[in-house]
């Protein structure tokens, strides 16, 4: 009798888990409720004091995350999985920094992008096997690096809503303008034929070579209007400006 009972009941919590995450919230309801208040409209700026206080709502978005198996994932649509790998990517980059809180940089922790704390489909897979191995080889847009945040301010601002299948390419769109617009990071210099960009386009020169031809040919049309001819082009000369790992922290602001 008692086996039997046992057995009702992992069928039922195996049944449960499924169900759950077969029914997975495509808009991140549950981001907008409990992270997007500690992020900053303005600047994309993160609150972690509060989030380390107030941290239930990170961690129900991981437990949500980690209940999806490989055959729920593979159901979804190319934008439900990049959006849903974007925003894992994001929030486990959150719970890393509250985690190891108060620290002024995500460099101060060892080996933050190798440690193996994110539940993936079953796996506990690092940040960089998230980005590099699942993240690029999964889409060959080059937007993706201005969507993923590695809580430094040198890269790319953190949304204060989540990413979504619906409105996947509006947003990487807007995350990739909002990127060029930042002049500390990137500006074209015309006068002088120079282009100053960050080193996101040293490090990841073959993703905006392999979509465009060039760093130079994708670059160019986010930071001016004007049609540079092909000589100009080969003309100007690129400068790569200083990437800030100072971490992305409201309360850092003005340290």
């Amino acid at each position: 009798m008692i086996k039997l009972v046992m057995l009702i009941l992992v069928s039922f919590v195996g049944f449960t888990n499924f169900s759950y995450a077969d029914e997975f919230d495509h808009e991140y309801s549950g981001y907008q409720k409990s992270i997007s208040r500690y992020i900053s409209v303005k600047d994309g700026l993160v609150d972690y004091k509060q989030i380390k206080v107030h941290s239930s709502g990170i961690t129900k978005f991981l437990k949500q995350t980690s209940l999806v198996d490989k055959k729920v994932y593979s159901s979804w649509s190319e934008d439900q999985k990049l959006a849903f790998l974007i925003n894992l990517y994001n929030v486990s980059t959150i719970k890393l920094i509250i985690d190891n809180y108060p620290l002024e940089s995500i460099k101060d922790i060892g080996a933050p992008w190798d440690m193996k704390f994110i539940d993936y489909l079953g796996s506990k897979i690092s940040l960089n096997i998230l980005e590099h191995e699942i993240i690029r080889k999964q889409t060959d847009d080059p937007r993706v690096h201005f969507a993923l945040v590695c809580a430094a301010k040198g890269c790319a601002v953190l949304r204060t809503d989540p990413f979504t299948a619906l409105e996947l390419d509006d947003q990487l769109e807007e995350a990739t303008k909002l990127f060029f617009s930042t002049r500390f990071k990137n500006y074209l210099d015309s006068y002088n034929s120079k282009l100053y960009l960050s080193p996101i386009f040293k490090w990841y020169s073959e993703d905006f070579a392999k979509k465009s031809g060039s760093v130079k040919k994708y670059v160019l049309p986010y930071l001016t209007n004007e049609g540079l001819s092909e000589s100009k082009i080969e003309k100007l000369k690129i400068s790569y400006t200083n990437y800030d790992w100072s971490l992305n922290d409201r309360r850092l602001l003005y340290r």
